[in-house]
């Protein structure tokens, strides 16, 4: 084992997963691209390093030279408008969901999510939907109202802007969305947020089980798009939708 496959070992495990195989599949990652990363046949650079030390809170700084490991649990909270104090590696730190300026403010962040095959969604790590993700604006919705329309939980809900018209006319390409990232195990009925290879999309899941396996049909309600299915380890979810703000 390299140096660098040693120090992403010691992080994976202090995150808390028992092994290289279970740290993959729960981030959606390759298993073989990360288990060789992780074993030393094959060193990461610095790209992976960030999207490693964003999922096992270390910095990319120790990953790659053993310096700087600071959980990201342990940095100072700061309010909106202002920025993290640079991390070990070198980089500002946005404002995240963890820096909310009142106990139920609920975030929008800045990137946006889809409603169809559009290239303005922004992935972020897949199977992470809120590592570091910089917000900007906050919400305040009574939590008995989440809670009444949808059983969502305010601590885990956040905000989009909606890009994309495949979800129309029931989701309009204006409207603020709700996610409810708590819930990532596909219920009946549910929109739901997932990345299927083309960026963090709302889509409509149903479950179809033939001949001992399992298919997920994503449906979208502007019918000018077809249905399509995948096998459960193709798709990312990221959470319910549970409500939306119609600009007009």
């Amino acid at each position: 084992m390299s140096e660098l496959g040693d120090r992403l070992k010691k992080a994976r495990e202090s995150a808390g997963y028992p092994s290289a195989r279970a740290a993959a599949v729960k981030k959606g990652w390759k298993i073989s691209t990360y288990s060789a990363h992780e074993n030393g046949q094959n060193d990461f650079g610095p790209d992976d390093a960030q999207k490693y030390g964003r999922a096992f809170k270390v910095t990319a700084g120790y990953l790659l030279t053993g310096e700087g490991a600071v959980p990201r649990g342990e940095l100072a909270r700061v309010a909106p408008g202002q920025e993290f104090p640079p991390d070990a590696d070198g980089g500002d730190g946005p404002i995240t969901e963890l820096d909310r300026p009142f106990p139920d403010a609920l975030p929008q962040m800045v990137g946006r999510i889809g409603g169809g095959s559009t290239g303005a969604v922004i992935t972020i790590d897949v199977g992470d939907m809120q590592s570091r993700e910089e917000v900007g604006e906050w919400w305040r919705i009574p939590p008995g109202v989440l809670r009444g329309l949808a059983r969502a939980d305010v601590a885990s809900t956040v905000g989009f802007a909606m890009d994309g018209d495949s979800m129309e006319p029931t989701i309009q390409r204006t409207d603020i969305v709700f996610i409810d990232t708590g819930r990532q195990r596909i219920e009946p009925d549910g929109i739901w947020a997932l990345d299927y290879g083309l960026g963090r999309t709302l889509k409509r899941v149903s479950v179809e089980r033939a001949d001992g396996q399992t298919r997920y049909v994503l449906k979208s309600d502007n019918k000018a798009y077809p249905d399509q299915a995948f096998d459960p380890e193709e798709i990312t979810i990221f959470g319910r939708y549970v409500g939306r703000f119609s600009v007009f």
